[in-house]
């Protein structure tokens, strides 16, 4: 049989069949034992680095517990809102109060203010309010951005914006509904 392999197949041929199977046998061995263990090492090498660098930039405990504090200080007024904790006809007269006050900041005139019945919603209580304002479009977009901020958290489930004849003064109409937590929460 070598015999004739040798006889009936060139040189060349043979010591490229050689260096196939010798590439083949490598790339095989290389996929499927040598792959998965170094790439495991350059993550943990990696990891390591990261490692080293926290422990040399030394940020101390005490400044990371802090930022947490912070940060979770931030998502309870975002849940909660940062106003006072307050019955729900005083809530009511507050949020009146509040965007009348934010209002006069944004030059907005704030024709009506309608609270509706507060309903249960999951372990909230939504209370909604319709609301009438007037003003020029960013003078309306600004009030809306203070109202979220101050009064959160706030969502306006419906609006409409309308142009009246006063050139660049527009008129909107809204319904803002206000989330606290239910009273047994």
């Amino acid at each position: 049989m070598l015999n004739y392999i040798h006889n009936n197949v060139e040189p060349r041929m043979i010591i490229f069949l050689m260096v196939s199977i010798v590439l083949l046998t490598l790339t095989g061995s290389f996929m499927y034992v040598f792959k998965k263990p170094l790439k495991s090492y350059q993550q943990n090498h990696r990891m390591l680095e990261l490692l080293q660098d926290e422990v040399t930039r030394g940020v101390p405990i005490d400044v990371e517990i802090a930022k947490v504090g912070q940060e979770i200080a931030s998502l309870n007024r975002e849940l909660h809102g940062s106003g006072p904790k307050l019955p729900v006809n005083q809530m009511i007269a507050y949020v009146i109060g509040k965007l009348d006050l934010i209002a006069g900041r944004h030059a907005v005139q704030l024709v009506s203010v309608k609270p509706d019945k507060s309903t249960r919603v999951f372990m909230f209580e939504e209370i909604p309010f319709h609301i009438e304002i007037t003003g020029s479009y960013f003078s309306l977009f600004d009030w809306l951005h203070e109202v979220e901020n101050e009064l959160g958290p706030m969502i306006v489930k419906q609006f409409d914006i309308e142009a009246m004849q006063q050139e660049g003064v527009r008129r909107m109409k809204l319904v803002v509904v206000s989330y606290r937590a239910g009273e047994d929460e």
